[in-house]
Parts: C-alpha cells; structure tokens; sequence
C-alpha cells in the first residue's frame, strides 16, 4: 500500500484522502513511516487514518453486517474521527 507523504497527511480528517484495499500488510509499521519523515506522533495520526478508512471499507462490503451492527460501527468511526482530529 501507497503511504500518504508526510506534507499530505491533513490536520483535520478528510474522507477519501487514502483508498484502503483488503490484504495482509496494508497498514504502514513504524520502520517504513519514518522513511518518509514522520515523526512518532504523526505516525500514531497517519495510522489512526488507516484504521479509519480500514473500518469504512469493511462496513461497506460486509454484507453480514446487519442495521444494529453498521450504527455501532459508525458510531466507532464518528469516535475515531473525533480522536484523528485532537491529534
């Protein structure tokens, strides 16, 4: 997976600014962010913003997930947003 430039990762959360695909390694570990220039701090925010879009993803293509189910779901995402845009 692509990982967002330090210069691009935004202060506030903005939808849609990573496309999170399914599969095994796609968030970004400490070792590969920090060649990019981030520090410890900016890499808990760029990873706060893949766990973010990780979740979005999985809400809409998990066809098991019923009405209760995608509104705790949402909810989580709306608490996780919150969290993104104190950092």
């Amino acid at each position: 997976m692509k990982i967002l430039k330090k210069e691009d990762l935004p202060k506030k959360y903005e939808p849609m600014i990573i496309e999170y695909t399914m599969g095994v390694d796609n968030i970004p570990e400490w070792p590969e962010i920090m060649k990019y220039g981030y520090t410890w701090d900016e890499h808990f925010k760029l990873l706060k913003l893949y766990e973010i879009e990780r979740l979005k993803y999985l809400m809409k293509n998990d066809d098991e997930l019923n009405g209760e189910d995608k509104e705790e779901v949402q909810a989580l995402i709306n608490q996780m947003i919150e969290e993104y845009n104190e950092m």
